[in-house]
């Protein structure tokens, strides 16, 4: 895995969201690789309360990625 992989439009529409507490991720072509960058800026940085993953390309392995980033997280409160 490489530690500097980048999706800059999803890091931009999580700064947008800002502090509203909810990121709407849906329909955005998202991946286990992208699931990386959720958790940095949504759930680590931006503690978030609520983040929608619908329709989008998420494995196993991306719900693994987000189920530890989670591990610790007491702000998270709903995740579509």
């Amino acid at each position: 895995s490489n530690g500097s992989y980048r999706n800059t439009s999803i890091e931009q529409l999580i700064v947008e969201s800002g502090r509203s507490w909810t990121v709407d991720l849906d329909e955005q072509h998202i991946t286990d690789q992208d699931i990386k960058i959720v958790v940095k800026h949504a759930i680590i940085k931006n503690r978030c309360k609520r983040i929608r993953l619908r329709d989008n390309h998420i494995t196993s392995l991306g719900a693994l990625t987000l189920a530890e980033g989670l591990n610790n997280n007491m702000v998270l409160e709903s995740l579509d």
